[in-house]
């Protein structure tokens, strides 16, 4: 059975994983879509949505699954509970504002889309910085 440490081990990794993920997607991987070209833009958003959700699919599977173990846990706090409300709201961003934007540079490339991607990627790229290191500052107490 996993205990409670190593829940949080499992969850302070792959929010650190995605943090580093997010960074590079966030300041090189999606402005690149601008540079990408338009003649195979839409092969080259297919390889991207393809091998990007083999890497985080099972990452943030992992995140919210030790986020809610850890709030159901018998040694949960407030804190697991903020932890899990960030968790949620990543994966809400995702959904409500990366997904139509992906969806839009599916069909072919649109620079407003493209923009609205990296814009609309900072909630996220804020969010799963300020959780890792208030996990790390957490975990780092006594």
């Amino acid at each position: 059975m996993i205990d409670d440490q190593q829940l949080r081990v499992a969850q302070l990794v792959a929010c650190c994983f995605m943090t580093g993920l997010i960074w590079v997607i966030q300041l090189v991987h999606y402005p690149s879509f601008s540079y990408a070209a338009r003649e195979s833009f839409t092969a080259f958003h297919a390889f991207h949505a393809t091998r990007i959700t083999w890497i985080v699919g099972p990452v943030m599977t992992l995140e919210l699954v030790t986020a809610v173990a850890l709030c159901l846990s018998g040694a949960s706090s407030p804190f697991w509970w903020l932890n899990l409300g960030g968790v949620l709201a990543i994966w809400a961003s995702t959904a409500f504002l990366s997904v139509p934007y992906h969806n839009q540079l599916a069909e072919g490339f649109n620079a407003e889309a493209a923009n609205a991607l990296v814009t609309t990627n900072w909630p996220r790229t804020v969010l799963w910085t300020v959780r890792m290191l208030a996990m790390a500052v957490v975990m780092a107490r006594p």
